[in-house]
């Protein structure tokens, strides 16, 4: 079982969170979706599609890069439809990735 943090998240999380909301309603997210013709991952059509960014908006694995790169990514970054299957294992693989990178930081810390 995961620990639980102590103490308040830190306030990029809840900018973040407020960043992506804001994100659904943009011209460029409802652009991305009205106009989907496949996956761009898998190439096969679907019902419906979830906008993938294609560099991930979030934390990368060297860690959080500050709020001016989190807002280039969600907003002026690339995005492109992807299937639900295929969106949601890039989603895992580049959060095991981050999650890879830092017991391995962690790992190193302790040494």
């Amino acid at each position: 079982m995961p620990k639980k943090r102590k103490g308040p998240k830190p306030s990029w999380v809840y900018l973040a969170s407020m960043a992506r909301r804001v994100f659904r309603w943009s011209e460029k997210h409802k652009l991305c979706w009205s106009t989907a013709k496949a996956c761009y991952i898998c190439g096969k059509k679907a019902k419906k599609y979830e906008v993938e960014h294609v560099i991930p908006v979030g934390a990368r694995p060297t860690g959080y890069e500050g709020w001016d790169t989190y807002y280039k990514r969600m907003f002026e970054g690339e995005v492109k439809p992807a299937c639900k299957p295929c969106h949601a294992a890039k989603s895992r693989s580049e959060a095991a990735e981050r999650a890879k990178i830092r017991r391995a930081a962690k790992r190193d810390k302790t040494k």
